[in-house]
């Protein structure tokens, strides 16, 4: 299953912050296109361009003031609005007229959050002086906050045309027009204006960021902290682009700066929560209940923030506690029902709790809400595999390409799209991870059986392993570049089409029915079998030779869910049985483990790796009368030999082994031990030893 944030393949955790970079540092919750207010505690250090003249508003009108306006701008720039209002009614009492008494109220009513009494009396204050440009701006932030957006920027527009060296004109206008030259325009005029105005750098630095400018948007946000370092938002949103930009440790740093200068600041505390998870999802630290304390800070200043709970439910199921997981999904869709992620990831922890047919049901309404959903899509697709629907699934398994962490190759030639085969030559390309590209090649050969001169691009180690089984089909290694052969569209040997792995089966995989008669695809190299049976054989001493795999390499948390070694050891002191290391990677610490618990010595082979030759690795696969695993690339590759393999399927199966019964569509000789209850071993591992003291018995 794979989340809806999901960078790359797999499982993943939804990646969704609800604060759009916030611009006006006195208004932290607010959304980043958000009004400045021209007497704003944060204005900037230097105001530059307000038009001269007698008024003390900026409204030219002309006249000498009355003395209640000074000593009402003193309270109003003090935040002591009601003082200030008073003060403004007594110098229109005295002259009803005065432009200066009408901004300056109507400024005053705009902070005090009537945005329509603002209209009103600076539309009077201009019709005593269209000219001034100040009474336009504070216009164009009252008409904003009205929700008229045209008539704000036409405000805008008017008071910069006035005063062109109006910094905060060029602001708000910067951060209302909807469009995007132009405020990238008008930003970069307010700091070119006044280099001391951090919020103008901030709001620049988010306009470059969403534009893909990720050099520039950082130049810009370092200037904003740089003028203000205590400004919370441009901290903030340089961890959202360090978390663009696939730096979690960076964005960590941000949003805990952030954070330093703003403790309420509930945005940063929920995607310092997600940068946390990265982490711990690239393998770096487990960190997941740091980021539950992330989310529960931001829903302890925020309970209605629905994203939160969304994202709390995504670090509990990664931790897993799975019952909390759904309650905190279900509280956001409570908060807000046409979250499509939170269905998206409901229907997830639906499937986890072995209840795939309402997590379909949820998946499927995240789709209704949001049909280019692709992560739904895709998570669709693997529940209806598990349940055998193959028709439907590999429709909906196409949607991955419209992920944008998992673009297709970049070959030249067209798709193949079914056409007949014969005298085509087809480029066939390996996708997701070596487990996916041995399960898909089982159609190889359906395509050369058809007449087609064949191609396939694979992982490297699985090349010449490929090369020796499809001895018609050219197997090439995975390159970046691609190899130059992949390229050809105009020699004699010219590729006619392509298609990914997954694809291809989807063509001749297409229903249950077309996996009848599947026989091993896969051949080890004989004589490298031979030598190492012959060596096992000697060590076993007539004993029933038994290759285990006990992990994987896999950080999918679903993946992650696999016996502990611990609860091996009853299986590997069944009598008359040799075990043979087919654990990859580093085991030495395993085996010693397992040699003080039960004093079984496992056959380890220096010789034989894995991850560098999936040559030898086949061979030794086939060395061994029998293949004990968990569902990893290593129970593929058993299973596409052909040999003997039984398989330890978690709880909440991997779509491809099926939702039930013990046998495997894709590997006939596989057979399936199902785990009855989440986290339960044991109960399994018995059923396991009991099996192969029956079989060990026969040897």
């Amino acid at each position: 299953m794979v989340n809806s944030d999901s960078p790359k393949r797999g499982y993943r955790l939804t990646d969704e912050s609800t604060l759009s970079f916030p611009h006006d540092p006195t208004r932290r919750n607010s959304r980043h296109r958000d009004k400045v207010c021209p007497l704003s505690r944060n204005k900037p250090r230097r105001k530059t361009g307000a038009p001269k003249g007698k008024s003390v508003s900026g409204c030219d009108g002309g006249h000498t003031p009355h003395p209640a306006l000074a000593e009402g701008l003193r309270h109003h720039q003090a935040g002591r609005l009601t003082e200030a209002e008073a003060l403004y009614r007594q110098a229109l009492d005295a002259r009803p007229d005065d432009p200066d008494a009408l901004h300056l109220l109507g400024m005053a009513a705009f902070q005090a959050g009537q945005p329509e009494a603002a209209v009103s009396l600076v539309q009077q204050a201009l019709a005593v002086n269209p000219d001034a440009a100040q009474a336009h701006n504070t216009l164009g932030s009252a008409f904003k906050a009205q929700g008229e957006t045209a008539a704000a920027c036409e405000a805008f527009r008017r008071a910069v045309a006035l005063a062109a060296d109006y910094a905060e004109g060029w602001y708000n206008l910067g951060i209302t027009t909807p469009d995007s030259d132009e405020a990238l325009a008008a930003l970069r005029r307010a700091v070119a204006l006044n280099p001391g105005f951090a919020p103008a750098w901030n709001n620049l630095g988010n306009l470059l960021m969403e534009q893909g400018h990720e050099g520039e948007a950082a130049e810009a946000l370092y200037r904003a902290i740089e003028v203000q370092p205590d400004f919370a938002e441009a901290h903030y949103n340089l961890g959202n682009l360090s978390r663009r930009q696939g730096d979690s440790a960076a964005a960590m740093d941000a949003f805990s700066e952030a954070l330093k200068h703003n403790p309420d600041f509930a945005e940063a505390h929920n995607n310092l929560g997600l940068a946390l998870l990265a982490q711990d999802r690239d393998g770096a630290a487990a960190n997941a209940t740091d980021a539950i304390d992330a989310f529960s800070r931001a829903l302890a200043i925020r309970p209605g923030y629905a994203q939160a709970h969304n994202n709390l439910g995504n670090a509990l199921k990664a931790r897993g506690d799975i019952d909390a997981a759904i309650a905190a999904y279900t509280r956001a869709l409570e908060l807000d029902p046409d979250y499509a992620e939170a269905h998206n990831n409901l229907g997830h922890a639906l499937y986890l709790m072995g209840n795939p047919k309402d997590g379909m049901a949820e998946i499927r309404r995240a789709i209704v809400i949001r049909q280019d959903y692709a992560e739904a899509h895709c998570n669709l697709a693997q529940l209806l595999f598990l349940g055998g629907d193959y028709g439907e699934g590999w429709r909906e398994f196409s949607w991955r390409w419209r992920r944008p962490e998992t673009p297709p190759r970049p070959f030249l030639q067209p798709q193949w799209a079914g056409e007949p085969p014969s005298g085509k030559t087809i480029l066939v390309w390996g996708e997701q991870g070596p487990g996916d590209e041995i399960r898909h090649a089982c159609a190889l050969s359906d395509l050369t059986s058809a007449g087609a001169r064949v191609l396939v691009e694979c992982e490297p180690r699985l090349a010449p392993l490929f090369a020796r089984s499809f001895p018609e089909v050219e197997a090439i290694p995975r390159s970046d570049p691609p190899h130059a052969r992949t390229e050809d569209t105009a020699t004699d040997a010219a590729i006619d089409f392509q298609i990914s792995a997954g694809d291809l089966c989807a063509h001749f995989r297409g229903e249950g029915d077309a996996f009848s008669g599947v026989t091993p695809y896969l051949k080890a190299d004989e004589d490298r079998t031979r030598d190492l049976r012959q060596r096992y054989g000697e060590k076993a001493g007539g004993r029933l030779v038994v290759g285990i795999s006990w992990t994987g390499g896999n950080k999918d948390p679903v993946c992650r869910k696999r016996p502990p070694l611990a609860d091996w050891w009853p299986l590997l002191e069944t009598p008359d049985v040799c075990f043979v290391d087919l654990q990859y990677g580093e085991t030495g610490a395993d085996r010693n483990a397992i040699r003080e618990a039960t004093g079984v010595d496992l056959v380890h082979d220096d010789a034989i790796d894995a991850l560098t030759s999936m040559e030898n690795f086949a061979a030794q696969v086939m060395a061994v009368d029998l293949v004990i695993t968990v569902g990893t690339s290593t129970a593929e590759l058993a299973g596409a030999l052909g040999q003997e393999t039984w398989v330890l399927v978690p709880f909440a199966a991997k779509w491809y082994w099926g939702a039930e019964g013990t046998s495997c569509l894709w590997y006939p000789s596989a057979r399936l031990f199902r785990q009855q209850s989440r986290e339960q071993w044991r109960d399994l591992v018995a059923e396991l030893r009991s099996a192969l003291e029956e079989k060990a018995a026969e040897v």
